[in-house]
């Protein structure tokens, strides 16, 4: 089963976008347990890989979609 910790968000007000950190472990669409993955929101939306490279569109992305949520008391946090 995937699990999943969300770790803090990074606020970049120049590019007037948010990412938002999660650890995934046990997932078999990652090559290793323990991934740090981005989720994007406001300009240049998506998700990322730890060194803020887009993840490509494909089955390892559709899967991580499913599982990364960000809440609007993530959003609220300082």
């Amino acid at each position: 089963m995937t699990d999943v910790t969300y770790l803090g968000k990074d606020q970049n007000w120049q590019e007037e976008s948010t990412t938002y950190w999660f650890r995934v472990d046990n997932c078999r669409h990652l090559t290793y347990s323990g991934e740090v993955i981005g989720v994007v929101e406001g300009r240049n939306a998506g998700l990322v890989w730890d060194d803020s490279d887009p993840i490509p569109q494909g089955d390892t992305r559709d899967h991580l979609a499913d599982w990364l949520e960000v809440t609007d008391e993530m959003r609220a946090a300082q």
